[in-house]
């Protein structure tokens, strides 16, 4: 009987690492960093994947032999693919995409370094079948929701409801023992929410961004985060990097999940505490000094509102 896998070409840049009758663990590396799925066969037909990335990048040479209908949900990160030449598109923190797999071969950037997220693919023959078989005059089709969220697109994004943001969030702690059973369950339940979704009242437009502004908004980051002492405003930027404030704000938002001033301070605080544990000899004065505060208090006011302790009471805590 084929199975799933049987169905897809994951390509050879991905190795698989352990495979047992219901888990494939699959991995890929490169010189940016590591990235990992970890794939049950829960129904024939239906896979259940945690993804984990921490890569800047990976080269995606997936192919579908079959009808395929995958839902994507975005925990931690973002990634942004090439959907036309020049034109890219992102999946952020708890948005939740609907697609085909039929434009799935390209690179995929992880713009903030990391990418958690749970996927759910169906090959859609194989899985109503299955599901029709298991529960007798059940209304859940597969195909049909094919049909209503990418009959018109190959990928239908929404902001994730909150009972479905509770869904995935269940799925990140599950007892060994009841591993698989309690994936059948609760995927049969996101079938369930999917068929009863008024998606008129969540669906939004994919964030697209064009190669020119992408490329601005990554230069930015980076001037930013390598001359980590200087504060930009938001005029400066737009200004030497012939950017529009209003694009620079929506798009650097886009890429990496926050505002610029809300970005820069969080990554100012997460090097600190970094530096604040790897080299202890270091006072908090030089440390506040390294990522750009010459006043000691008010380094410590802003350590306190992102990392929920002043800098004194990190380093002890974590020493």
């Amino acid at each position: 009987m084929e199975t799933f896998w049987d169905k897809v070409e994951v390509g050879d840049n991905v190795r698989s690492i352990i495979r047992d009758d219901n888990c494939v663990y699959l991995s890929m590396r490169n010189e940016t960093g590591e990235g990992s799925m970890t794939c049950y066969d829960i129904f024939p037909g239906i896979v259940f994947m945690y993804c984990d990335y921490h890569m800047e990048y990976c080269e995606s040479r997936f192919q579908s032999k079959g009808d395929l209908f995958c839902i994507d949900y975005c925990m931690e990160g973002s990634f942004e693919n090439e959907i036309s030449p020049g034109v890219f598109a992102y999946l952020r923190q708890n948005e939740l995409s609907l697609n085909t797999r039929e434009h799935h071969s390209g690179g995929f950037l992880f713009p903030q370094r990391h990418f958690h997220g749970i996927t759910i693919c169906f090959s859609v023959p194989e899985a109503d079948q299955a599901l029709q078989e298991l529960f007798k005059g059940a209304a859940i089709r597969v195909a049909e929701l094919k049909k209503r969220f990418c009959s018109n697109t190959d990928a239908y994004v929404i902001k994730a409801p909150e009972q479905i943001q509770k869904f995935f969030d269940s799925l990140m702690d599950i007892p060994g023992n009841f591993q698989l059973d309690y994936m059948r369950v609760k995927v049969l339940e996101l079938l369930l929410e999917l068929h009863t979704l008024q998606n008129q009242d969540y669906k939004r437009e994919i964030a697209y961004i064009f190669k020119a502004e992408a490329e601005k908004l990554k230069a930015i980051r980076k001037m930013m985060i390598e001359d980590i002492r200087h504060f930009y405003t938001i005029e400066e930027l737009s200004h030497m990097f012939e950017i529009s404030q209003t694009a620079l704000k929506s798009g650097f938002k886009t890429l990496y999940g926050a505002p610029v001033y809300s970005y820069m301070k969080n990554y100012r605080m997460n090097l600190a505490a970094s530096m604040l544990i790897d080299d202890s000899k270091k006072n908090i004065s030089e440390v506040a000094s390294f990522v750009g505060y010459d006043n000691a208090s008010k380094f410590s006011a802003a350590f306190s509102k992102v990392m929920g302790m002043t800098p004194v009471q990190y380093r002890k805590t974590v020493l």
